[in-house]
């Protein structure tokens, strides 16, 4: 068979590949291929939103802030200064712990909030195993 020719061109038997309406498959695997790159679109779209989270958490006083990013980490501290003046180190490490957890759970609440939005998005509407079974066998 020569390389652009198809089975049924070639004497191919019934039911090959050959004998499905032209562009068929190609149309099958194009979409399945534009879904599964609209997908992996999102997903990354996604990764970058949940890569870019901060969250923020404030005494009671507002004299001690911590702002922890997408992993948990401190990544900003604002210690005025009548919270030296109010509170011993041990007081005020305790505080700074607290605070970093307190901002750490507004942070875990968030990521949940995007992963409800992806579980509640729109339902996918690309080709199933059926649709490609069906393909396949013509």
């Amino acid at each position: 068979m020569e390389p652009n020719q198809n089975a049924a061109e070639a004497g191919g038997a019934a039911g090959d590949p050959g004998d499905r309406p032209a562009g068929h498959m190609p149309d099958v695997w194009a979409r399945m291929h534009a879904e599964l790159e609209r997908q992996h679109a999102e997903l990354d779209r996604i990764r970058a939103v949940l890569a870019g989270l901060t969250a923020e958490a404030t005494s009671p006083t507002g004299d001690v802030a911590v702002t922890v990013n997408a992993r948990g980490l401190l990544v900003g501290l604002t210690i005025a200064p009548s919270a030296l003046r109010d509170r011993d180190a041990t007081t005020l490490a305790g505080l700074i712990t607290s605070l970093v957890a307190a901002a750490d759970e507004k942070l875990r609440a968030t990521r949940d909030q995007v992963s409800m939005s992806i579980v509640d998005g729109p339902e996918v509407t690309s080709p199933g195993y059926d649709d490609i079974v069906d393909v396949v066998r013509g």
